[in-house]
């Protein structure tokens, strides 16, 4: 494939996930304008799609909080840019001088940067393209009322599948997961200075999906709350929510392991065909790992992976452990453990089990 067509096959990919919100937003514009112009007859509405737009944005996060700002940034610079527009008109000043008052407020109202983003947004259009409404309430107020309402409204009725939107971002972290630790057991069987580098900065290049992972997450959270539909995956995504620390813990020890794995190969003839072996179970558990949790499973291959991981790493010990070699075996139990509590076995149980492992015999 050529590079023009992967990134037009990516751009597809993103837009189809991006469908739902896509969809959500297009809805609750429409339906805030349709109330504000045939319910409450006002007659250039512009705030209502406004807010409902912006309550419902493309980014996953705290929606409900993030709507709650946005109303009130936009009401408030509403009605500073209305009372000041009445009193000293309009001009290059008064613009700056309603944007500096707007934002100041908003900071003196203990708002944060979006609050204070949107009061100066909303006094900007104020001034700049609408005469003021007079009267109380004025209807812009209104209309932004009106708008984030439904904003709210069309997301907990609307809702998109919450465990497809849980593995849109948690599949590809724990691929990657498992694909730099194959590539760490690889460069360890191959001598691979340069292969254990380049696993290194797979893992740290995990770090933007670890981020995005634990905010659709909490968005996902907050929908289940407040989105009667969504109410029968609330378990499956607490499970992940829970599993979320752990998986991130994961990551970070593996590129211990990475960095492990570099000084092994600078310092050791050779590396004990277990602990590669170990690598690869771990790598294996991960691939699968995150339908199990959603499923509410046992993950009974995957923790038996695991627990042959630790015993691998631990048995090649025996043969006379370096300090490299002992590193290595370290950070196999490490990860193990991260992956046990994720998948939802108790921390102190994992423990006790990655310490039987030690004992066990290796098929």
């Amino acid at each position: 494939m050529t590079l023009a067509g992967s990134r037009g096959s990516r751009r597809w990919a993103e837009l189809q996930a991006a469908a739902m919100p896509i969809c959500q937003t297009a809805a609750a514009a429409g339906i805030a304008w349709w109330i504000a112009t045939d319910v409450l007859h006002h007659t250039t509405p512009i705030f209502a799609p406004i807010a409902a737009t912006i309550a419902l944005g493309l980014n996953a996060g705290v929606r409900t909080r993030r709507a709650v700002e946005m109303v009130l940034g936009v009401s408030l610079g509403v009605v500073i840019g209305d009372a000041l527009i009445d009193v000293i008109g309009t001009g290059p000043l008064q613009m700056g001088l309603t944007v500096l008052l707007a934002m100041s407020a908003a900071v003196l109202l203990g708002g944060g940067a979006l609050l204070a983003s949107q009061a100066a947004i909303s006094s900007v259009l104020v001034v700049a393209l609408l005469p003021s409404s007079h009267g109380l309430p004025p209807s812009r107020l209104i209309d932004t009322l009106v708008g984030g309402a439904v904003g709210l409204v069309v997301l907990a009725i609307v809702p998109g599948n919450p465990t497809r939107l849980a593995r849109r971002t948690g599949e590809p972290l724990l691929a990657g997961l498992a694909d730099a630790l194959e590539a760490v057991a690889a460069a360890l069987a191959g001598r691979d200075r340069a292969g254990a580098e380049a696993a290194l900065a797979r893992l740290r290049a995990l770090d933007g999906l670890t981020t995005q992972f634990g905010e659709d997450l909490a968005g996902l959270r907050e929908t289940g709350r407040i989105a009667p539909t969504n109410w029968y995956a609330r378990p499956a995504i607490e499970r992940v929510a829970a599993a979320a620390p752990n998986i991130d813990h994961a990551v970070r020890n593996g590129r211990v392991l990475a960095r492990a794995a570099r000084r092994a190969i600078d310092l050791e003839p050779a590396t004990p065909p277990g602990l590669v072996a170990a690598i690869r179970l771990l790598a294996g558990a991960s691939r699968t790992l995150l339908p199990e949790i959603l499923a509410g499973g046992p993950a009974a291959n995957e923790t038996a992976q695991l627990l042959d991981a630790a015993a691998r790493a631990t048995h090649a010990l025996d043969d006379g452990a370096s300090l490299s070699t002992g590193a290595l075996a370290g950070q196999v139990r490490s990860i193990a453990l991260d992956l046990l509590v994720a998948a939802g076995i108790p921390a102190d149980q994992a423990a006790r089990s990655v310490r039987r492992a030690a004992t066990a015999p290796v098929s």
